[in-house]
């Protein structure tokens, strides 16, 4: 099975390279990997490179980064020695973090090509590779294994319709098995494990948990927010889409009556998606860009990114957007500032979210009326929100510090 996959890689990233023609995305990957061996090979002449034990650190994507920070950063602060390379596959994380201060070198996955993966992990010669979540790269793992590099799996989930649960796929969970620790997510990833006889894992969270917590706390101001807020209770909806107007709009309407302020962050903040907000509920908007006095506008469009994680601790309770299209954005960050939090139907790829469900302090918006009856019930209900909220955050906490403690014991990193 392992040499139709040999010989199927290179046509996939083959396709990736003609998408690049008719997409924006595609042609960044392309672009970005252009001279990742030059790259390399300039930042390993590097004198102050040598000698040093180097950890690589491979994200997917932005989201999966996220989960890695709080680890990325305890490694960074407590082994200075270190030397840390952190690797994306998608366009998305490597353009926001490719300045990322606490690592030492920010690049691309170059591709899982044999060739070029093989040059990529023998000029980069890691002592331990941190792979976050599945992102499953088989002739990378094939190499590292002949190599008898330690690896590990950080903050891994699986569902029973991944595609490795399928029996066609068996034989790729030889390679998954070779990693030194799997830190899971959920009981439900054991489980499915378990029953393929994989020993080597532990449940230890989700640990995006502990990234959100330290930003709540560490009560970021915003600047120009005094002239926006005043007395009245505050309501924020998060990465929202026009789908998500369409609910939710009714319930704003009727929160503005009742005195409430609005807080709303569109989900990409261009000109288009800007006047779709704003002609929704005409002559009662501002933009936060447009704030320079004290305002009555009972709505705020946040038109300037960066800012959403630490605008929530001024809500009441917030919205998350995306339910009513591919699936939900962050729940964690409004849950983070001990606030109610709901969003729409499509949310079952996320288990954080079902788990809200169950503690009641995540709420499924089916309809505008559901929304609406919200704003009336949210008051009364807040103290007994926190408490639920501080109970979830008491018993899931410390999944990067679990890790860390075992990367130390196993003298994976001293």
């Amino acid at each position: 099975m392992f040499w139709i996959y040999k010989f199927c890689i290179p046509i996939y990233f083959l396709g990736i390279r003609i998408a690049a023609l008719f997409r924006q995305d595609a042609r960044l990957w392309v672009q970005g990997r252009r001279h990742w061996e030059q790259s390399l090979n300039i930042f390993n002449s590097l004198a102050e490179n040598q000698n040093r034990k180097r950890i690589w650190i491979h994200a997917s994507s932005l989201g999966e980064f996220e989960q890695g920070k709080e680890l990325i950063e305890t490694i960074r602060k407590n082994h200075p020695e270190l030397i840390l390379v952190l690797s994306f596959f998608s366009p998305s994380g490597y353009e926001k973090q490719k300045y990322y201060k606490q690592v030492d070198y920010v690049c691309y996955f170059p591709s899982d090509i044999a060739s070029e993966i093989n040059s990529f992990i023998q000029k980069l010669n890691p002592s331990l590779v941190l792979f976050i979540k599945y992102d499953f790269w088989f002739n990378a793992l094939h190499f590292l294994i002949q190599r008898k590099t330690p690896f590990l799996f950080i903050s891994m989930i699986l569902r029973p319709n991944h595609y490795l649960m399928h029996p066609l796929f068996k034989p790729f969970l030889i390679f998954i098995k070779q990693s030194r620790q799997l830190f899971l997510q959920n009981q439900e990833t054991y489980d499915l494990l378990q029953l393929r006889t994989f020993k080597n894992m532990q449940i230890t969270g989700d640990s995006r948990l502990d990234r959100v917590d330290r930003i709540s706390k560490e009560n970021t101001p915003i600047p120009k927010m005094e002239l926006f807020l005043n007395s009245n209770p505050v309501f924020i909806a998060g990465s929202i889409w026009e789908s998500d107007l369409d609910i939710i709009s009714k319930g704003i309407e009727h929160a503005i009556l009742n005195s409430w302020q609005i807080i709303l962050v569109p989900h990409l903040t261009d000109e288009v998606h800007l006047l779709q907000v704003e002609n929704r509920f005409p002559t009662k908007t501002i933009r936060y860009s447009s704030l320079v006095k004290k305002t009555n506008y009972p709505i705020l469009i946040m038109d300037q990114v960066g800012f959403l994680s630490s605008l929530y601790k001024y809500a009441l309770f917030a919205y998350v957007g995306g339910g009513f299209g591919k699936g939900i954005h962050n729940t964690l960050e409004p849950v983070s500032h001990r606030i109610l939090v709901c969003f729409g139907p499509k949310y079952h790829k996320f288990p954080e979210a079902q788990e809200f469900i169950k503690k009641g302090i995540g709420i499924v918006i089916h309809k505008p009326e559901d929304f609406v009856s919200l704003f009336d019930e949210v008051s009364r209900i807040s103290i007994e929100i926190k408490a639920s909220i501080d109970d979830y955050f008491s018993k899931n906490l410390g999944a990067s510090q679990k890790i860390y403690q075992y990367l130390i014991d196993e003298q994976l990193i001293r």
